[in-house]
């Protein structure tokens, strides 16, 4: 007598291909969602190691009376920083594409005076010009922070985003999202207005450039339908 098999293989039901279907998508959401959160924190972090910089500028202007990288006394303070005198004028002095003027020491010196966490090496050593080497990576973890004046209006400013070749960051800078959301949490969030603006050029920091994928068709919006890393950001210093 035959008999029926007991062994018949049976296909998934709509109910089920459907729960495993939902199942994926809450994956896919958390995934995403966890990355957007470690991105606005990487970002909040950038805005606060900013104002933490500001502060620590300020301090130390209060307490050497003068500007790190200006100051021509420095080394009196800290025997070790030879040769990282300035000239006192009151300007942390910037020269277009080097980190070898004043500005290459500010973070050096400040670092030598437990002013800033970390050491940096100075504007007159190889490498220096390196993010997280003369001066702070972000904690966005792209592009790095200078400070300096711009010589077209003698306003000090933070350049946020800034790569091994100091005034452009193309390629080595921050995404649209990133200088967008650094933008709203200091300032109002428009790419060419407020105190910080898209630029490419210290010297130049209060001009607002149009000609980078970091905006939209020159406009006053960044461009969030591109993650190339051309942002770079000044942003007005307040000593």
């Amino acid at each position: 007598m035959l008999h029926k098999s007991k062994n018949k293989q049976k296909g998934f039901t709509l109910v089920e291909m459907s729960i495993v279907l939902v199942i994926i998508g809450l994956i896919i959401s958390g995934i995403l969602v966890g990355q957007d959160m470690v991105t606005n924190a990487r970002i909040n972090a950038t805005a606060a190691q900013v104002t933490g910089l500001q502060t620590a500028i300020n301090t130390f202007q209060q307490k050497y009376n003068g500007l790190p990288g200006d100051i021509d006394t420095v080394t009196e303070y800290i025997t070790s920083l030879a040769g990282a005198d300035g000239d006192a004028d009151g300007v942390i002095d910037h020269t277009s594409g080097t980190f070898t003027d004043e500005d290459g020491y500010v973070f050096a010196i400040m670092a030598a005076a437990n002013m800033v966490d970390g050491s940096y090496t100075d504007g007159s050593q190889a490498n220096s010009s390196t993010p997280g080497t003369g001066y702070p990576l972000t904690k966005v973890k792209h592009g790095g922070i200078i400070v300096g004046h711009s010589s077209a209006d003698g306003i000090p400013y933070f350049m946020i985003g800034t790569g091994a070749e100091i005034d452009w960051a193309s390629g080595e800078g921050m995404t649209p999202a990133e200088a967008l959301g650094i933008d709203t949490k200091l300032d109002d969030g428009v790419y060419n207005a407020g105190v910080i603006v898209v630029a490419d050029d210290l010297n130049t920091a209060a001009t607002a450039i149009t000609t980078t994928a970091c905006e939209t068709n020159g406009g006053t919006t960044y461009d969030l339908l591109v993650d190339t890393r051309d942002c770079l950001l000044s942003y007005r210093a307040g000593f």
